[in-house]
């Protein structure tokens, strides 16, 4: 089994200082570590390893003055009192879970590679360690970010995996089809992709390459799980008041967030890209309640969130998707006539580099954004 940690083609190359994750990347690093301190273990964050990764040099990059290294120094139930520490750490709760959950029934369906492209602070090698034991994980991200992470992890959780390949790229020179099969990965089998928390940095025509390469590139039945806002929650005109600071401070630090999708266009978009959308879920919705419930039946988040009486009404989850609370994906391979044969068939570098895959590294966008939002 393989699976693979998605290059997310992302973010521009001067957003974050080389060698290193963004600030962006610590601060949801952070956030994983803030829901894993959760006294209820019904909804804790499971990255439990999470904060061994959060080092001095992590901090360090995340700054004094943001609002997470304040909620880091105290206890909990204090921090989570501030919405704007809630929010983000109950939707990073979600998202975390919904992928593993996905990651977990795909292995169990038969997948026998994981791609993880952008996999910055991405601790599911270890920390699912027995889940993937007979799967081939693959962590994709630009070679001095990613030899940041490996330092990082060997100090923090101790070697790598045995099934655990890093797959350094040179975006300026170098294709993920040709690094991908240097590293072994084999297209014929069915393979799970994970590109987390990627796509709202990057242009609609990166999104639409990597979801090309997946459909083109990997076995039926293949999969691949991410998440995207809204077009609303994008576009400074037509956010919410309250959300244009925040849209404001991320484009004047390098890491503007400019892809969504309008609502109702979720399904024809995935499908124009060859996939079939088989799972789409509001982050705040009846299918992510049973992340979001305590023990005691509350939801953690925001209290506006009136969960326990059932589905949202339409109005809110669009108010709450203008806000930049995300929408979680899962689109599959379907099955094709001999797109990828089972003969003889040998698969190339040139072969995997082909189509629109092309693109992004002459447009000066790079796999570096893989790991920046990780």
């Amino acid at each position: 089994m393989c699976v693979l940690l998605l290059p997310l083609l992302a973010i521009r190359a001067f957003a974050v200082e080389p060698g290193k994750p963004s600030r962006t990347a610590v601060a949801t690093l952070a956030a994983r570590v803030i829901g894993a301190r959760d006294p209820d273990p019904a909804t804790r964050n499971p990255d439990l390893m999470a904060e061994r990764l959060l080092g001095p040099d992590e901090l360090a990059l995340l700054g004094p003055d943001h609002i997470f290294r304040k909620a880091l120094s105290t206890d909990y139930r204090q921090a989570m009192e501030d919405r704007a520490v809630a929010i983000p750490v109950a939707y990073f709760l979600v998202r975390t879970r919904f992928i593993d959950d996905g990651l977990t029934r795909a292995v169990r369906a038969g997948a026998t590679q994981v791609v993880i492209l952008g996999a910055g602070f991405d601790s599911r090698a270890y920390r699912l360690r027995r889940q993937l034991r007979h799967a081939k994980v693959f962590e994709v991200d630009y070679g001095p970010t990613q030899a940041f992470k490996k330092r990082r992890a060997l100090a923090a959780l101790g070697p790598p995996p045995s099934n655990l390949v890093y797959v350094p790229i040179d975006f300026t020179r170098e294709q993920p089809g040709e690094v991908l099969l240097r590293a072994g990965y084999q297209p014929r089998r069915k393979t799970f992709f994970i590109w987390e928390g990627v796509t709202m940095y990057i242009p609609e025509e990166a999104v639409r390459a990597t979801l090309q390469f997946v459909a083109r590139r990997s076995a039926s039945g293949s999969a691949i799980v991410f998440d995207h806002l809204s077009s609303t929650a994008v576009d400074a005109a037509l956010a919410p008041e309250s959300r244009r600071p925040f849209l404001d401070r991320m484009r004047a630090q390098g890491e503007p967030q400019i892809f969504g999708l309008a609502a109702g266009t979720e399904q024809a978009f995935v499908s124009s890209v060859g996939l079939t959308l088989v799972r789409h879920v509001f982050g705040v919705s009846r299918e992510t309640r049973k992340y979001l419930t305590r023990r005691d039946g509350t939801i953690i988040g925001d209290p506006q969130w009136p969960l326990a009486a059932g589905d949202l009404p339409k109005p809110m989850i669009l108010g709450l998707a203008s806000a930049g609370i995300g929408w979680l994906a899962v689109a599959e391979v379907p099955q094709r006539q001999s797109r990828l044969r089972t003969n003889d068939q040998r698969y190339t570098a040139q072969s995997l580099q082909t189509d629109t895959f092309e693109m992004p590294h002459r447009r000066s966008y790079s796999w570096l954004a893989i790991s920046a939002t990780r």
